[in-house]
């Protein structure tokens, strides 16, 4: 079978370290793999300063995100939210090539026009948090990597522009802008690949932390839903390598 020169350069690689299934010849197959993890997170009080961590729990689990109070609904990870099974911990060898990070909506519908849950004001909120967010991408309990939010485009999200709704209700303020911090394609992403990936034998620890800047206020969006409602608003990190599979 024909590798691609990505296989053959990893099998090297592999061929010249110490561990478990780095013997020569024991690689059957490399293939591409994402790590994700999605976390809630409400915006109706000051982030200002908060933290948080990622890649901390599994499916089923419940998490507790930033903004989260007494009142707010539990929310347990599903399987759209992570295909992590342990947390924070790699169940499989994977050379991790690249991330990517975006904050996304999974609200549904417009919202009224002029409230906090109309989708109008979303994409300004999206684009100040994408700039006033530190993130951490920690492994094995060393920062390999500090950079804000914005310099991590996830390739994913809404881009351009549109409008909804009638042509009156445009008129007082239903028209909708879009923004991301990268282009929609898969190629887009935190590259490191030409640094050489972070290779991560199985049951190494993972995390991305993160902190808000001191700009996250609430008078500085009136995009907000509220902390006792369904969360709207998500934090999503992909974190792209190549899964390495063994012969048996």
């Amino acid at each position: 079978m024909n590798q691609s020169p990505t296989a053959q350069f990893l099998q090297q690689i592999l061929a010249a370290s110490v561990g478990p299934g780095s013997t020569p010849g024991m690689i059957q197959r490399v293939q591409l793999w994402d790590v994700f993890y999605t976390l809630p997170f409400y915006n109706d009080s000051d982030l200002a300063g908060k933290t948080f961590t990622m890649f901390n729990a599994a499916k089923n689990q419940q998490v507790t995100g930033p903004g989260f109070v007494t009142a707010s609904p539990a929310y347990n990870l599903s399987s759209a939210d992570t295909n992590l099974d342990a947390p924070g911990n790699l169940p499989f060898d994977l050379f991790i090539h690249g991330l990517s990070f975006d904050i996304i909506t999974r609200q549904q519908t417009p919202g009224t026009v002029g409230t906090a849950n109309d989708l109008a004001n979303f994409p300004p909120m999206k684009a100040a948090y994408l700039s006033d967010l530190a993130l951490a991408l920690n492994i094995n309990n060393n920062d390999l990597d500090l950079f804000t939010a914005i310099e991590a485009p996830a390739g994913a999200g809404m881009w351009g522009s549109f409008a909804q709704g009638t042509t009156a209700a445009l008129t007082v303020g239903a028209s909708m802008g879009a923004t991301s911090n990268g282009w929609p394609a898969a190629g887009n992403y935190r590259n490191y690949a030409n640094e050489g990936p972070f290779y991560c034998p199985t049951n190494t620890t993972l995390k991305l932390n993160g902190q808000f800047g001191n700009s996250i206020l609430t008078g500085s969006t009136t995009y907000k839903p509220v902390s006792t409602g369904a969360p709207a608003l998500f934090l999503k990190c992909v974190l792209r390598g190549f899964r390495v599979w063994y012969a048996s």
